[in-house]
């Protein structure tokens, strides 16, 4: 579980922004949340790839 600086985590924060007015929520908080899953996912798949790409190069050899 992620904490927020505020001490707060992000499922107690989500629904908290919720009551507050549903989608209306600040485009620095989406984009925060957003970006950091987009970088995690990109490095996932990046260092499968060349993993992937090892493997096959050693095995081909």
């Amino acid at each position: 579980m992620k904490l927020r600086v505020d001490g707060t985590d992000w499922n107690e924060r989500r629904s908290r922004r919720w009551e507050a007015g549903g989608r209306r929520m600040s485009a620095r908080d989406t984009g925060d949340e957003q970006l950091s899953g987009w970088w995690v996912v990109l490095f996932l798949v990046l260092a499968l790839g060349a993993l992937g790409l090892i493997l096959v190069v050693l095995g081909g050899t």
